[in-house]
């Protein structure tokens, strides 16, 4: 992947089979980097670029381009027979990639993020939390229904839950469902 990747292995987490910094950026030189991979923020049967490329069809040309199955498994055959056929193919990855992280970190700062977020779960966790506040503010401490505390999810996910607590109870299975989703992708750190 990168010729000196053991030189700095040990300052990435592992979330999800891919390699992310979270929390301290590597450094280099003069500058902090932050390493993400398109496949977290990809929306479920997403994660390839030829189907985040189809995401903004309507956007601009991203779709990717065919490559024979023995130039894929061995890029440096194609630039050594083809050099423009190469880059027009590496250049479109790049593309695809500018575009979704633009769009992600467009989408991360509606939700008060800062940067682009190391995963959807990250998104997911602050877009419901917005939500909830703007919709359920009223109900702050949350606390609804004396039948039913708001704490016990087991109890609220039920239909009789569902109808004591309403939107609240609702909105509260999304907000769990992205919380858990962003405790399974901090907990993986080598």
């Amino acid at each position: 992947m990168l010729s000196d990747f053991n030189e700095f292995k040990e300052k990435l987490s592992i979330v999800g089979k891919s390699y992310l910094t979270l929390g301290l950026p590597l450094r280099y030189e003069e500058c902090n980097l932050y390493v993400r991979d398109t496949k977290m923020l990809a929306p479920g049967g997403y994660g390839s670029l030829e189907k985040l490329g189809k995401l903004y069809s309507k956007e601009g040309d991203y779709s990717k381009r065919f490559l024979e199955k023995h130039y894929i498994e061995k890029m440096s055959k194609l630039l050594k027979d083809d050099k423009e056929r190469f880059v027009d193919y590496a250049m479109l990855d790049v593309k695809i990639t500018a575009k979704h992280v633009a769009e992600m970190e467009r989408f991360n700062i509606s939700v008060k993020g800062l940067g682009v977020p190391s995963t959807l779960s990250t998104i997911g966790r602050a877009y419901v939390a917005k939500n909830w506040k703007q919709n359920f503010d009223k109900h702050l401490p949350y606390q609804i229904s004396g039948e039913y505390l708001m704490g016990n999810a087991n109890e609220i996910q039920t239909p009789k839950g569902l109808f004591a607590t309403k939107d609240v109870g609702v909105h509260m299975s999304y907000y769990i469902a992205n919380y858990k989703g962003g405790l399974m992708n901090h907990s993986c750190t080598v």
